[in-house]
């Protein structure tokens, strides 16, 4: 579940930036056992395991009785289960999804360029459950295919943090991931190899996964992140000693920092490749916990480090780069003890980064939010949240920063059924890349998520 990411480089003084953020995707883990997190979500798509506490899936199905209206309307998909067939498939271990997520947005005032647009993506996947098809306990293959059709919008603000989940900065259509997963020892050990989205496995909080801006992805100082649409072939190691205390690490394809769009690479020039011999490594630890009525929390931290070669701003180039981010998040209170009132409730989230300030224009991010799962009785599915970020810009002269720049950001994630989702947006980017030169940004959006 994100769901999720997009990455954008963003240029100041002609100086290249990290600004990645990422599609929310579905969550199967402390967070989202039950609840769906949003139009931002890609269904189908799996976070990487934050824990091995053993939980009882949500629930599922369509409605049995009243009109094949009212059935259709009711149920999780917007092509229903195809006469039986989906259902089958899914019994047997064969489990499709698929969505049509639509923007639009405007720049009301300030920025860099005043304007509104659009942009749309397309993402179908498929999971095999080995174990199911074949009787290969703890082993799975996820296929995951992307097409996006782009404005380029993502510099009108001109602020290092964007203001979009699914603007890539150009049209893409690729098998965005591609991967072989087996856990092993009653899942105290996860081993994942194949094309991926490190986001997925590595820096994100889940109570942070609703919000259009990138910098509740994860923090904009890890750069430059193999996310979408610079996803890249690697292998990941997680172990899980305790049922809520896990470290893993991983390392993929950095090709990305050499100019090379990872996204539309496979596996052949992975370990060997003329064009490119960059690696990214990142590796990560936390703990969780359960405090009573609260709810679930966990507090995480992790190193990465680029071996590629780095303009810095004196113009010498360094060999490698490292950087280092931790978060926490937790939930405040919930709707129930039972069922998905769990994980209804309020959600609270706080992240930090640290890149190296003699060649990052993001030397350090910190930032954080409030998610409201479950709108009272009323609206039980709807949500409504709150982002602030500040990045402290460098204060190197070549980039000619006087500032620093701070976002903020507010949604409401209106469910209007299993299906449909619609949620409106807005942004408000203060000091645009620490510039006083570009005025103070507002931002509008509307996101609408068609799941099939």
């Amino acid at each position: 579940m994100k769901t999720r990411t997009i990455a954008a480089v963003v240029g100041v003084a002609g100086l290249p930036a990290a600004a990645v953020a990422q599609d929310a995707v579905d969550v199967a883990s402390a967070f989202e056992a039950e609840f769906d997190p949003g139009s931002a979500d890609v269904p189908g798509r799996v976070l990487g395991d934050r824990d091995r506490v053993k939980r009882e899936p949500g629930p599922h199905g369509d409605p049995e009785e009243g009109s094949w209206v009212s059935r259709w309307w009711g149920g999780e998909h917007g092509t229903g289960h195809w006469w039986g067939a989906r259902s089958d498939l899914e019994e047997r271990g064969l489990i499709i999804n698929g969505s049509l997520t639509f923007n639009w947005s405007g720049i009301w005032s300030g920025g860099v360029r005043e304007r509104a647009t659009t942009r749309h993506q397309w993402n179908v996947n498929i999971r095999a459950d080995f174990e199911k098809l074949f009787g290969w306990e703890g082993a799975e293959v996820f296929a995951d295919f992307n097409s996006s059709d782009d404005r380029n919008e993502l510099n009108d603000t001109g602020a290092i943090q964007t203001d979009s989940n699914i603007d890539n900065s150009k049209n893409i259509d690729e098998v965005g991931q591609l991967w072989f997963q087996q856990k092993l020892f009653d899942d105290v050990v996860r081993l994942k190899l194949g094309k991926m989205d490190a986001n997925e496995e590595f820096a994100f909080a889940f109570a942070g996964l609703e919000f259009l801006n990138n910098g509740a992805a994860y923090p904009v100082t890890v750069l430059p992140m193999p996310t979408i649409p610079f996803q890249a072939v690697g292998v990941l190691l997680f172990v899980y000693p305790l049922e809520r205390v896990y470290v893993g690490g991983g390392f993929f394809d950095g090709a990305t920092q050499d100019g090379i769009r990872t996204g539309g690479r496979g596996p052949a020039d992975f370990f060997s490749d003329s064009r490119s011999s960059s690696w990214f490594w990142i590796g990560e630890a936390g703990v969780g916990w359960e405090i009573g009525s609260m709810g679930e929390g966990r507090v995480a931290a992790g190193v990465w480090h680029h071996t590629g070669d780095f303009t810095r701003f004196d113009l010498d180039t360094e060999k490698g780069t490292e950087g280092w981010y931790a978060l926490a998040e937790q939930q405040l209170c919930r709707a129930g003890d039972e069922g998905e009132d769990r994980v209804r409730g309020l959600y609270a989230f706080a992240q930090y980064g640290w890149a190296d300030k003699d060649l990052s224009v993001a030397h350090q991010t910190i930032g954080g939010g409030l998610v409201l799962r479950g709108i009272g009785s009323w609206r039980p599915d709807d949500s409504v949240g709150f982002f602030a970020s500040f990045v402290d810009v460098t204060d190197d002269p070549v980039v000619g920063a006087e500032t620093n720049e701070t976002a903020f950001e507010v949604y409401y994630n209106i469910r209007v059924n299993k299906f449909i989702s619609v949620r409106p947006d807005v942004q408000y980017i203060v000091n645009p890349s620490g510039r006083k030169t570009i005025e103070d940004a507002w931002v509008g959006s509307l996101q609408v998520r068609f799941d099939f």
